[in-house]
């Protein structure tokens, strides 16, 4: 399947499922998409989390369902329809440390826009670390996730400088006292910035 098709209409079933997991209370099963990583992908397909992936992947689509699976199972909550991007989440959460215990945060977002592909889903780990208990992951967009994974290795970093400028102004919006424009006054903008384009 070509990047040029419609992934968030053919991925919306398999986010459909995972919530679904979330109603049934499957503990059992987002126990195992806890667990999930490099050694236990092949096991896990054969079994349930097997059976919420749809058909016919390419290896890069199903390892980026599989980190999200992961991702879903760790965090617990999200928006069910629409909602943020990945990088709106953590200026959000940001927002929730306030000013002065969001400076190593921020270090975080700068490795993970930094990170290839490969790295990525140990980031986004860390961050669901972090993340857990939020309520800023109650806008996550799941589908956008899935959409932004798969095209993370883009030549231009489109997904990596959107979530900066999200990062960025959702941060802006959260902390009390932020002055000027997103971007403008904040001298920690043109760090992310700089490391999304990288």
């Amino acid at each position: 399947m070509s990047d040029s098709d419609d992934k968030r209409g053919y991925f919306a079933p398999f986010v459909d499922k995972l919530w679904g997991l979330l109603d049934k209370d499957d503990r059992g099963t987002l126990a195992q998409m806890r667990r999930l990583d490099d050694d236990r992908a092949a096991a896990a397909l054969a079994g349930p989390i097997g059976r919420l992936l749809p058909y016919n992947l390419s290896r890069h689509d199903e390892d980026v369902c599989l980190s999200v699976a992961r991702l879903f199972a760790l965090l617990r909550a999200g928006a069910r329809q629409g909602g943020a991007d990945f990088g709106e989440v953590l200026g959000r959460f940001a927002g929730e440390l306030g000013e002065d215990r969001s400076k190593g945060l921020e270090r975080r977002v700068s490795g993970l826009l930094a990170a290839d592909a490969e790295e990525l889903p140990d980031h986004l780990s860390r961050m669901a670390g972090l993340l857990s208990g939020s309520r800023a992951v109650q806008t996550l967009d799941w589908e956008r996730l899935i959409k932004d994974l798969r095209n993370w290795s883009s030549p231009k970093g489109e997904v990596q400088r959107r979530w900066a400028h999200s990062f960025i102004k959702a941060r802006h919006n959260a902390v009390p006292g932020a002055d000027g424009e997103p971007g403008q006054d904040d001298p920690n903008a043109e760090g992310l910035e700089s490391t999304a384009s990288a």
